[in-house]
C-alpha cells in the first residue's frame, strides 16, 4: 500500500479565530488590570503591559501562508510554501507529531540543515478526504520510524 499524499493547507480561520479571541482576552485583562479594581492586583501597571504584549504580539506574529505537504510513498515529506514551490528539502517526522481526529501537529527535522518546522494541520485547512489521507499517512510514517 502506498502512503503518498499531496494536500495544499490553506490557512486555518479556526486558528485565527482562536489567535483573535486570545488576543482579546489579553486586551480585556489589560484594561482591568488599568481600570480601578487596579489597587487589588500586585504590580498592575507591568501586568497591564506585558498582557497588552501579549495581544499584540499575537496579532502581529507570524501569519500563515498557503502551502503544499507532499509524502512520497516511502515517506518522505517536503513542505512547499505557495511562493517558492521548487526546490523544498526533505523533512523527517519526529516522535512529537500528533494525529487527533481534528488536529494533525507535525513536528519535522529538516534532513539537510537540521532546523525544526512545525506544521498546525486543522480539518479546516484541508480538505475532508485529505485529512484523512494526511492522518493515516502520518500514522504509517510513525509506526515505521518505531
Amino acid at each position: 500500500m502506498s502512503i503518498a499524499v499531496s494536500a495544499v493547507l490553506k490557512p486555518s480561520r479556526l486558528l485565527r479565530l482562536l489567535i483573535t479571541s486570545y488576543a482579546a482576552c489579553c486586551l480585556a485583562a489589560a484594561f482591568l488590570l488599568a481600570g480601578p479594581q487596579a489597587a487589588r492586583f500586585h504590580l498592575p501597571g507591568v501586568s497591564a503591559a506585558l498582557c497588552l504584549l501579549a495581544a499584540w504580539r499575537s496579532v502581529r506574529g507570524k501569519h500563515p501562508t498557503a502551502s503544499r505537504i507532499d509524502i512520497s510513498g516511502p515517506g518522505a515529506i517536503r513542505l512547499l510554501v505557495q511562493h517558492g514551490m521548487a526546490g523544498a528539502p526533505v523533512l523527517h517526522t519526529l516522535a512529537a507529531c500528533t494525529v487527533w481526529p481534528a488536529l494533525l501537529v507535525l513536528v519535522l527535522r529538516n534532513a539537510e540543515q537540521g532546523g525544526l518546522t512545525v506544521v498546525l494541520v486543522l480539518r479546516d485547512s484541508v480538505a475532508p478526504a485529505q485529512f484523512r489521507q494526511l492522518a493515516v499517512a502520518i500514522r504509517t510514517i510513525a509506526l515505521r520510524d518505531e
